[in-house]
């Protein structure tokens, strides 16, 4: 833009008495559209979306969806994450601002990213990979929406967020480094991430709100390794424990997989149906206390709370159905902390070589070849 430019901005009438002060704020919007008359309408959409910051205190912190609760853990070559289901109940309202056709904007919950990120420090992080994304089986797939490419000084629309109608699922396994492409190597620190995301479908996007709202990205990290000296573990990750029927007539069945060993009770679970709202539901039991109260899912896909370290899945029997007098129990590995004799095992390893507390890793030279001598 070349040439003198002026602005003139007005406001008021104001009252002031002795001591008063106001504060006033000024948007200057612009539009640039494919022709004069987009341009128009994006000038207009972008003042809608600034007048409905200015009503919704500026921040994006309001819009973000919570952010999931996540546990990680590394054993060998695997690593498992998990999360809750705290974000799931999600929905963020904005006014839409004082126009007789404006809608209250509603982002609800949708899906969960999960990153690996090269350090744990998200400012210096060099690479921030997203591994895969889970979402809702829904009208919802990819979200495309207009971002600004700095390196091309201009807005391209592309797709801000993914979605494959994959169905929910709170957990997720890893052998490969999704950054340099590798195995996951024991003793090696890695980082990861899991967002829950939100999505108004009804938003224009474009130059003004955007469609999708995503929690901060909190780092976590884990370094996978063989048992400690001394720790005895009942099961390994990736285990399956299947639960015994104890009552009823069905052909359902009722099972657990490991994801955190190290979290596992020992204790004793017990399932248990119920009649809610015209369906079945399932109940879980640790011992006396209820734990997991009224869960729908019987389909056998991955739409299952994680607790204690476990996966707990409960499935139907379209030939022989769970019913009320169904009940199943399952005990959860043990952990035993202070073995004496595992842990001068382990110490007789320290001096033979290789050392197989540390496995060769065949991905490069010194990035997995550690000894103990």
């Amino acid at each position: 833009m070349c040439g003198d430019r002026s602005w003139l901005t007005s406001t008021g009438p104001i009252t002031f008495a002795p001591g008063d002060s106001q504060e006033v704020i000024i948007a200057m919007v612009i539009g640039q559209g494919d022709d004069h008359l987009d341009s128009i309408t994006q000038m207009r959409q972008a003042c809608r979306a600034a007048f409905v910051f200015y009503e919704n205190g500026f921040g994006k912190a309001n819009l973000q969806p919570p952010l999931p609760h996540v546990l990680v853990s590394g054993e060998d070559h695997r690593i498992a994450l998990s999360w809750d289901a705290s974000a799931e109940s999600c929905e963020r309202i904005m006014y839409a601002g004082p126009y007789p056709e404006a809608q209250p904007i509603h982002y609800r919950f949708e899906g969960y990213n999960i990153y690996q990120l090269s350090n744990d420090k998200l400012a210096s992080a060099t690479q921030i990979t997203r591994i895969a994304t889970v979402d809702l089986v829904n009208e919802i797939t990819d979200i495309w929406d207009m971002r600004y490419l700095p390196e091309t000084q201009e807005f391209v629309e592309h797709v801000v967020q993914p979605g494959a109608n994959t169905g929910l699922q709170r957990f997720w396994f890893l052998r490969q480094d999704a950054i340099s492409g590798g195995m996951i190597v024991p003793g090696r620190e890695y980082t990861f991430a899991v967002t829950s995301y939100a999505v108004d479908p009804t938003t224009s996007g474009g130059f003004g709100l955007p469609k999708v709202q995503e929690s901060e990205i909190r780092p976590i990290k884990v370094v996978p390794h063989t048992p400690l000296a001394g720790m005895v573990y009942s099961a390994d990750m990736g285990d399956t424990l299947v639960a015994e029927h104890r009552q009823g007539n069905s052909a359902g069945k009722v099972y657990a997989v490991v994801l955190h060993r190290e979290a596992c009770t020992g204790q004793t679970y017990r399932v248990q149906f119920d009649s809610l709202d015209g369906s079945l539901a399932w109940r879980l039991w640790r011992s006396d206390t209820l734990v997991i109260d009224a869960w729908r899912n019987q389909s056998g896909n991955g739409d299952y709370p994680v607790l204690d370290g476990l996966l707990l899945k409960v499935e139907d029997d379209p030939h022989q159905l769970n019913s009320i007098d169904d009940v199943f129990e399952l005990t959860a590995p043990w952990v035993i902390a202070s073995d004496r004799d595992a842990a001068l095992a382990e110490i007789a390893k320290i001096n033979v070589f290789p050392n197989p507390l540390y496995p060769v890793d065949n991905i490069g030279a010194g990035s997995g070849d550690f000894y103990v001598t």
